[in-house]
């Protein structure tokens, strides 16, 4: 069975939060709350794979696909019921998705795009 881990971003503070956490709840319908301040947070869960180098991977994260022409970052989402890597500009100006599970052991992970949303702008 898959082990459930998830992070917070709080917008209020600019911060990730880790759980577990001794300033962050997840009640039983998932909502995340910060004990410091009162705020709801942005929960990320894991997607249950890790990176080439061993690093968990968690929604929302910026990834590269290792076997590409051009090195794009793709943000991971849920689509559909299936995690997927999303770029908007696939190095030849289109839109491209594609399914995690395929680039399993191409994946570097590289940010968030709350803490990073620069690496998005990368060409």
């Amino acid at each position: 069975m898959r082990k459930l881990k998830f992070r917070a971003w709080d917008d209020e503070v600019n911060k990730m939060y880790y759980y577990p956490n001794q300033h962050i709840l997840m009640d039983m319908e998932g909502v995340v709350v910060n004990l410091q301040n009162g705020v709801m947070l942005k929960p990320l869960l894991f997607i249950g794979l890790q990176d080439k180098n061993r690093v968990d991977i968690y929604e929302g994260d910026i990834v590269e696909l290792q076997d590409t022409t051009y090195i794009t970052p793709y943000v991971v989402r849920m689509s559909v019921g299936c995690w997927e890597c999303h770029a908007e500009n696939d190095g030849y100006g289109n839109p491209n998705t594609e399914l995690l599970r395929d680039w399993a052991g191409y994946i570097k992970a590289i940010g968030n795009i709350y803490e990073n949303p620069e690496l998005l702008q990368r060409k």
